[in-house]
């Protein structure tokens, strides 16, 4: 559940679960769609938000 929040980072979630390798981690921290969801959906904003700088900047360029 903690590692699904998207609170806590994977790191952060192995120290805590005492475990010797992010391998393991891995193996115990299953994710719910919701969660990837989001993630995709924040990857998404975050790129169309890079376009759209870019973009403003190569109209500022071209006046």
């Amino acid at each position: 559940m903690l590692a699904s929040s998207g609170q806590v980072d994977m790191y952060t979630l192995q120290k805590l679960m005492t475990h010797k390798s992010p391998a393991m981690t891995q193996r115990y921290a299953h994710l719910r769609d919701e969660t990837l969801k989001q993630a995709s959906d924040l990857a998404g904003e975050i790129i169309k938000s890079a376009i759209t700088a870019n973009t403003d900047r190569l109209r500022l360029v071209k006046k």
